[in-house]
This record gives structure tokens, sequence and C-alpha cells, in this order.
């Protein structure tokens, strides 16, 4: 027993003794350790790059090394891997805000956080106290992923003790931290901490196997973060000016501290003075204001819309007022558009800022309308369709002063110019031709039109490409050409007006798609669903937002020439079978139009599916096929007042492309087809491949001779076609260089056949892309200079620009004729009971209020001083049958 004592008092005294040991001796406190990993990321620059970052604000702003970042391009994304190797890894997209190459220094700030995660940042040391031989704790992932511990997994992060064993100092100010912690490259722009876990430095360099290592001190990190950063949400600024918008304003102050800090909102709508707003906030961070940018009496609105009721449609102007929807006033000028429901007792309303109202038709009231000096009542219960379309108020001038002390910090533009045009139009009801013959020369320019852009290529130009062209897309009708290399995940505007490239940005992934309109260019992000909108005049993002929809993305179309809306087609699971979808949005908001899909969005699975669509140029029609199937598919949407009607046939015509605007289809081996399949004009030879231009008229062929295979370049010529004409027009003068190998079962990652060619007729360019897939041909070629030069004895005879007719009203319209000759003849070989056609092509119907077929055939027969003879044939169509 006696001996037994004095070892418990040992122990006893042990157990004090350690109590008083320095902690460094025991292990660091865990609890700061977890919470340092827990802020550490592994960095992924491209596919063979990785180093280290580290969270200062939860809001997403990281820290790293420039020399970690020195490669991503302007714009360009990097991937931050929180939590790594660990069961709930998770992963986020960071672009470069801020960089400092003279030390080595790059701020990262992340744009969307997931659902349900939370980041935890570190405190930035304001004055540490350094010292030699004092302990610090460096983390990071050494040597990047060769250290996982299975093969394509990512690696667990290090923590390295050491101790601080020189302090490099120039002029008395602190340049250099140096460790002997063991670091190694993939450590660059980890966190060197204190024992209580705070920043005194970061991870820059070191000599391998030396024991040597250094970070920047953390003095040297302030200057990055004196600046916050600014989130705004400010989405529905200018849509209804005259309407309260609350503007929200978020500043990332990174543990700066700003001194009596403010935010002033400064607007300008058109002509109108500029206007202050000063955002109250509710703390440090959070600033807000309700906003209404033009205070003009809502009544004095200049509006017109167009009413579609079942037996025909209107268009007028009107007085605006106010409207009970869904119990609450609104204003008819924040209306976009009403729908009729399958029910046919409520309508959808589509309002100006994305949102959706349903109504009880029976609950809408009458408005007062105007046609011309004729004022008339109309009952809103009636309409099928009702779109609202107002005067466009001039361009909204935006920014955000961000200040301390009254001194202005930074300022943020918010300047977009709004215009919603979400809706189809109907066709024009007006004859735009007038009557008799014309002279062919003077008009065949006319239809073509002046060049309506200013073009500096004058020569055949050559744009190399760095890498393989995987995709082409075309924006600002047709000014741009957006390429796509996958390999590099780069995405190369052209400008193709200039022949030169203007911008070449980085893309989130190789599985990316990229689609443009008249004034922006949209990039889809697969694995992150996120689209984003960039302007194409900056070339810079202006909105980003995730995808408000669930599904496998597939693919994302535009019009080129268009103001929206964005076709995203995706593929989803229902009771184990697989369904397509397509959602349309609102380029302005990025938000979903409720659009009636056919059998309430159940799009069958094959116009998704390994599909290729082709918009039209104003966004309304579209092409489908599958090219990796047999047969390939003939299929066709159309979108018009917010009803999508889908059309298939089993056939296979190689691809599908719909005109500029829409009215007609331009196949690969089946000639030109209406939207209902119907052929279209004068036919070519079979497997005759057809090409678009940027005129809704004009198309392109790539005929097969007889006797000479497809793959033969002898004797091959590219022709230019009017839509109707039986001679061509003009011939391109394309090397056999410049005329694509045909190839309608492309493989994956292969340009399709269609996007190969196009000439805009507008800016006189032909553009090319040969089988090489590494440059762009951009050539001039002036058709209307050349159909001057050729068509001395010219003739052609097409449809009417008018195709509609409604029962009980009396319809007319003009054969189209282009001749240099002047005695013509017309004659009418089919058409419906009681249809004339007079001495000077005018074809007058007065149709019966009864008469009840859908449609009605009718062929014109023109003839030319005895020599030439032309056929107009075309199909009317009853405004009823809407």
């Amino acid at each position: 027993m006696g001996f037994i004592m004095p070892k418990v008092f040992a122990v006893i005294a042990f157990l004090i003794a350690l109590k008083w040991l320095p902690q460094s001796i025991l292990g660091q406190d865990r609890t700061v350790i977890e919470n340092c990993k827990a802020s550490v990321a592994l960095v992924e620059v491209g596919s063979d790059k990785n180093a280290t970052a580290f969270c200062i604000d939860p809001n997403g702003v990281f820290v790293t090394n420039h020399h970690v970042v020195e490669d991503v391009e302007q714009d360009g994304e990097v991937r931050l891997v929180m939590q790594s190797s660990e069961a709930d890894e998770w992963s986020l997209s960071a672009s470069v805000h801020a960089v400092d190459e003279k030390n080595d220094l790059a701020i990262l700030k992340t744009h969307h956080i997931p659902e349900g995660k939370k980041l935890t940042a570190l405190k930035l040391s304001r004055s540490p106290n350094l010292y030699e031989t004092m302990n610090l704790i460096a983390f990071g992932f050494p040597f990047g992923k060769q250290l996982t511990v299975t093969k394509g997994s990512n690696p667990s992060i290090s923590v390295n003790v050491g101790k601080l064993t020189a302090i490099r100092k120039e002029s008395g100010a602190v340049e250099l931290i140096q460790l002997d912690a063991t670091l190694n490259p993939g450590n660059s722009g980890g966190p060197v901490t204190d024992e209580s876990g705070n920043v005194i430095g970061v991870v820059s360099f070191g000599l391998l196997a030396s024991g040597v290592n250094f970070a920047i001190p953390v003095e040297k990190v302030w200057p990055l973060v004196k600046i916050p950063l600014i989130d705004v949400e400010a989405q529905g600024l200018g849509v209804n000016p005259e309407a309260p918008v609350d503007i929200g304003v978020r500043l990332v102050t990174m543990q700066s501290t700003l001194k009596d800090p403010s935010v002033e909102l400064w607007v300008k709508m058109g002509e109108s003075p500029e206007k202050r707003i000063e955002l109250k906030s509710s703390d440090e961070i959070q600033y807000r204001a309700k906003v209404i940018v033009a205070e003009e009496d809502p009544t004095k609105l200049s509006l017109r819309a167009r009413a579609v009721f079942e037996q025909g449609e209107a268009s007028f102007q009107m007085t605006n007022k106010q409207l009970k929807l869904d119990e609450k006033e609104q204003w008819l000028s924040w209306v976009s558009s009403m729908r009729l429901l399958d029910d046919q007792e409520v309508l959808s309303c589509l309002m100006r800022d994305g949102s959706e109202i349903k109504v009880e038709r029976a609950k809408l009231p009458s408005i007062e309308v105007n046609y011309g000096d004729i004022p008339a009542t109309l009952p809103l219960s009636k309409v099928q369709y009702f779109e609202v379309i107002r005067q466009n108020p001039g361009k909204l001038t935006a920014r955000l002063e961000v200040k301390s002390e009254g001194k202005t910090l930074f300022i943020h533009p918010l300047d977009n110019q709004v215009t919603v045009d979400v809706q189809a139009t109907a066709a024009d009801l007006k004859e735009p031709d007038g009557p008799g013959p014309f002279d062919s020369l003077k008009k065949a320019i006319e239809v073509i039109g002046p060049k309506e852009r200013v073009t500096t290529v004058k020569e055949n130009k050559v744009i190399n490409i760095p890498g393989q062209i995987t995709d082409v897309a075309r924006a600002g009708a047709g000014k741009y050409l957006l390429v796509s290399v996958a390999s590099s995940e780069k995405l190369i505007i052209i400008d193709v007006d200039n022949g030169v490239v203007a911008k070449i940005l980085k893309l989130p992934s190789s599985a990316t798609r990229v689609c443009g309109t008249k004034h922006h260019f949209f990039v889809l992000d697969l694995p992150k669903r996120l689209v984003a909108r960039f302007s194409l005049e900056s070339f810079e993002p202006d909105l980003a937002a995730p995808l408000p929809f669930e599904g496998t993305l597939r693919t994302m179309v535009s019009g080129e020439a268009s103001n929206g809306p964005l076709l995203i087609c995706s593929l989803e699971t229902q009771k184990s079978s697989k369904v397509g979808r397509w959602d349309f949005l609102d380029i302005e908001r990025l938000k979903v139009i409720p659009v009636k899909l056919p059998g309430d969005r159940q799009i069958p699975e094959d116009f998704v599916q390994g599909v290729q669509v082709r918009a039209s140029a104003d966004g309304r029609v579209f092409g489908i096929w599958n090219p990796n199937s047999s047969p390939m598919g003939l299929r066709v949407a159309t979108l018009v007042d917010r009803n999508l009607t889908l059309r298939s046939k089993h056939a296979t015509v190689g691809h599908i492309v719909p005109t500029a605007d829409g009215k007609a289809l331009l196949t690969a081996t089946d000639g030109i087809l209406d939207p209902t399949f119907n052929p279209l004009g004068t036919q070519l030879s079979p497997q005759a491949a057809l090409f678009l231009t940027s005129h809704p008229e004009i198309y392109l062929s790539y005929p097969k001779n007889d006797g000479v295979s497809y793959t033969t370049k002898k004797q091959q010529r590219v022709i230019v076609h009017q839509i109707g004409a039986k001679h061509p027009l003009a011939r391109l003068p394309l090397s056999s260089e410049d005329i694509p190998v045909p190839n309608f079962f492309e493989q994956k990652g292969e340009i399709t056949f269609d996007k190969r060619l196009f000439l805009d007729v507008e800016s006189g360019l032909l553009v090319s892309i040969p089988s090489s897939n590494d440059r762009i041909h951009i050539q001039p070629f002036d058709l209307g200079a050349e159909i001057a030069r050729i068509s001395s004895d010219y003739f052609l005879a097409y449809a009417p620009k008018i195709d509609m007719y409604s029962p009980g009203q009396i319809y007319t319209s003009h054969v189209r004729v282009e001749t240099n000759r002047k005695e013509l003849a017309y004659a009418l070989y089919v058409g419906p009971p009681g249809l004339t056609v007079e001495s000077d092509g005018k074809i007058t119907w007065n149709v019966p209020n009864g008469y009840k077929p859908r449609t009605a055939d009718v062929i014109v027969a023109v003839s030319s001083d005895g020599v030439h003879q032309g056929f107009s044939a075309f199909t009317l169509k009853s405004t009823r049958g809407k």
C-alpha cells in the first residue's frame, strides 16, 4: 500500500503539470482546426492544375495566389471543392474578382452557393504580433490530386504545424514570412494561421526538400478587400417604369469596416431628369428602397393592343386603365398578354415582371378602345388571346453609388434597355406591294434590300481558330458568330462584319450550350444548371439565374434576330418513364413564360432525346431532327400567341432549318416545306441540301448533279434561289475547300452540315466552315449587285404575302412577279368558287359567310410576252381555323 501511494501522487502531479504545458506540445485545439479545414477549398484550374484557397466571407469570397489563376481568362471560372474527400463534399464555381500580381494575391468571388450549403470564413488578423519561433499552422493540398486514395477522387486536406523562422522585411515593412512547416506545390494559396485560427499569411512558394517556405503577410491582403463587393436585386427595374419596384443591395464588406456607409440609386428614363433615391439600411449589409422610375400619370401612357377572337382578330389603340386581376388592381400597361386556357373559363395573364395571374373569364371587364377615329367597347371576356404593346418609354440609365463618410467608394451601373417582346404577331393584313407588274431588276434589288450594316471585309478573309470547332451559333441578327471549342472550353466571338475576333471567353465546361438573340447571347452551364446572359455591346455578363425546373438538360436555342424567348429542352422522369420538356424563358428576366404545351407539358421524348433544334431568326418556329436515329424524323414546333403546336412525320430529310420568318423549312434531302410539311415553291432535284440566309425568301442549294456522287466536288456549285422561283438568282464564288463535305449522320462533337454555310444578304457576306473545322471563311458577296449583273432577262412569279382570309369578308392581294418584261398576262387555274384574278394580277374573293373549309388552294399562271411562263401556287388559310 505504501508502495502504491507515491505512484498515485506522481500521476496527480503529472496531470497538474500537463495542464500548464504549451498547447503546441499537446496538439492544436480541435475546434480551431476543424473550423479552418471547413473554410479551405481545393482549387481546380482547367483539367490539370490544382491549388488551395480559403474563404474570408460567407457570402462567397476566397483568397488564393495570383500565380494560381494567372492563366484564367477574363470572365473565366475556377472550381472550388469544399470538404474535399469527405462524405459531404460539394463544389461551386468562382471567378477572379481582383488580383495583386506584385504580391502574388488574388480574390475569388463565387456566383452561386448551392441551396442548403453554408461557407465558413476565416478571420483575417489586422495586426498580427509576429515573432520568430511562434507556432503556425498551414492548410492546403500538397501535390494537388496526386495524394488521392482512389484514382479520380479528391484528396484530403493536409494540416502542417511549424514555426516562424524568419520575418523578411524591406525598409521596415514585412514582405515575406518564412516558416519551416512542410509545404509542397498544391499548398499555394492556402492560409497560414496562428494557434487561434486567425490568418496571418498566405502560402506562396518554397524551396523543395529544404524546409524553407514563404507566406505573404496578411497585411498585403487588406488593400484587396478594402472596397466591398455588391449584390443587387433590381431585376424589375424599368419593366413597368410607373410601378413601384423593390430594389435590394447587399454590401459584402469582406471584413473591412465602412464608416458611415450609404447607397444611392440614380435613375433616368428617356429624356426625363435624372433623380436620386437613397436606399435605407436595416443593418450594415442590407439596403432597400421602393423605386418608381417614371412618375407620370399612368392613364397618359400610349398603348396598342391586339385581340384574337374565335372568328378573327383586331388591332387598336386604347387608354390605360386599372383592372382587377386576382383581387388586385393592375394597370393594363403592366399586362404583357392574356391567353385562354383549355377549360375556356380561365385566362392566363402574363405580366411584364414575368409573373402569371389566372383570372376567371367572366370576371374580366370591357375596355374602351379606338379603331383610328372610331371609339368602341371591347369585352375582354370574349378574347382568346390579348396582347398589350406599350410605347417604348425610352432608354433606362441607372447606377448605384456606394459611399463612405460622404465620399464615393465606387459606382455600379445598372443600365438595361428593357424591351419585353415575348409574343408572336399575326400576319400583316395590309397589302405591302401594290398592284401590277414591276421591273425585275428594280424589284429584285428592293426585295433583297440595301445593305443594312457597314462592313469592312472587302476581300476573302480566313480566321484561324485555336482548336477544333465543335459548334457555332449566330447572334445580333448575323453580325456575330459564336464559335465553341469544347477541348479548351473557349467561346470565340467573331465580328463577321469586320472579319475579326471580337472576344474570347472561358466557358464553364465542355458541356456548355450557347445561343444568341438580337442584343444578347446566352451561356447554359449544364452541370450547374445555370444560364447567363451576356451583352453583345460589352460582351460582359449582365444577368444570371439558376434554371427553375428539373430534368436532364439537352439543348438551348433562340432566334438570332429576336428579343426572345429562349427555348431550353430537357428530359425528366415521370413514373419511371422519360418525357420531354420545352421551357421558354423571357430573356429580360430569365423567367419561364407560361406557354400552352401539347398534353400539358407532355412533350414526346423524341422531341428532346438526342435531337438537333433550329430556331427561325424571329424565334417562333423550330425545326427538329435526330441525326443518330433512323429515320431521323421530320418535326416542327410553332409558337404563336403563347401556344406551342407540334407536328412530326416518320421520315428522313436530313436537317430541318426554318427560314428567317419561319414560313418555310429548308431540308437536306426533301426540298422546301411549309410548317405543315407540304412542299413549298419550286422543288429542286432530290437530295439537294438547302442552306439558310438572313433573308426569309432567299436560300442556298448544294445540288447533287446527275451521275455525280455527293462527295465529289467536281462540277458542284452552291446556288442562290428565291422561294417560288423556277430559275436561280446567282452562283456563289466558292472554292473547293470552302464547300463543306456533307454529313447528315454527324458524330458527337461535330458541326452539323446546316451550320457550315450562311449568306448574310443584308451585309453582303458569305460565311463558311470547311470540313477541317479549324477556321472560318468570310467572303464579300453582294447579291443585289450580282442579280443586277445577270438578270437582263429575268422572270419570277411567286405567292402573295397575304395568306389569311376571313369568312364573310373580302380577301384581296396580288400575285407577285419579278421581271424586266412589261406585258404580263394572268390566268386562274385553280381556286375556290368566286375567286378571280384581274389583268393586273389582283386577286379578289368575296368569301361567303358560311364558308367552312379552313384552307383554299390557288394556282395562278403568269406569262410574259408569250415567252416566259411561271406559276404562283399557294394555299390560303381561314382565320377561323386559328
